[in-house]
C-alpha cells in the first residue's frame, strides 16, 4: 500500500547502511522503482546502464539436474541467460532519479566493497548474488516492520498500478514491464494501492 512503502524504504536503506557490503535491501528498493522480475533484477550488468535507461535483456534461471537418475529433479543451480521471459521481456525500462541514486549507491558500494565494476551490478563477496538473497531482503524487511508477508513480485504489481495510478498509457506500462498482452498487465497487475 501507498503508505507501507516509506517504511520499506527506511528499513531497507537501514539495513544497508548497518551492512553495506549487502546490496540486495537496495535490490529491491529498485525493484518498486523499475518493475523488474526478480530474476532480470540480479542479473543487471554495468553494461545495462545506458543513460535514463536500463537494458533487461536476460535473466536467472533454475537449472535442475535428475535425482539419481530417476523422474524426479532436484534444483542444481542458478544461472544467467542471455534471453527474458518472453520475447517483450527484451526491453529498456526508463530510470526515474530515485531509480538512478540507487544505482549510484550500488556503484559506490561496490567500489568501496572492492568488487568488480565491469560485469553484473549487484555482488558480494565477488560473486553475484542471486535471486533468493533480494526475496530474503523484502522477508526480513517486513519481519522487522510486523507487516504482513508479501512476495518480491508485489513489488513489480506496486510498480504497474503506480504508473497506472499516475495516468501514463497502457501500451507504455506494457512495454516497460515486458508484457506481450495489456489484458496481464490490467487483469494481474493492476490494484488499489491505497
Amino acid at each position: 500500500l501507498i503508505d507501507e512503502i516509506p517504511f520499506i524504504f527506511e528499513e531497507l536503506d537501514s539495513h544497508f547502511n548497518k551492512f553495506p557490503k549487502n546490496t540486495a535491501p537496495l535490490a529491491v528498493k529498485l525493484t518498486f522503482l523499475t518493475g523488474l522480475r526478480v530474476g532480470e533484477l540480479v542479473a543487471i550488468r554495468y553494461e545495462d546502464i545506458q543513460g535514463d535507461y536500463l537494458h533487461v535483456c536476460r535473466q536467472e534461471v533454475k537449472e535442475f539436474t535428475r535425482k539419481d537418475g530417476e523422474g524426479e529433479y532436484k534444483l542444481s543451480r542458478f544461472v544467467v541467460v542471455n534471453h527474458t521471459k518472453s520475447d517483450a521481456g527484451d526491453r529498456y525500462v526508463f530510470l526515474v532519479p530515485a531509480a538512478k541514486n540507487i544505482i549510484e549507491r550500488i556503484k559506490a558500494a561496490n567500489v568501496e566493497n572492492e568488487e568488480p565494476t565491469d560485469g553484473y551490478l549487484f555482488l558480494k563477496n565477488g560473486e553475484r548474488i542471486k535471486s533468493r538473497a533480494a526475496v530474503y531482503q523484502l522477508d526480513r524487511c517486513l519481519n522487522a516492520l510486523s507487516m504482513e508477508h508479501r512476495s518480491i513480485h508485489k513489488a513489480r504489481k506496486t510498480y504497474v498500478s503506480a504508473l497506472i495510478d499516475g495516468g501514463i498509457n497502457i501500451n507504455e506500462i506494457k512495454r516497460q514491464v515486458g508484457h506481450a498482452d495489456i489484458h496481464t498487465t490490467y487483469a494481474n497487475y493492476c490494484f488499489n494501492r491505497y
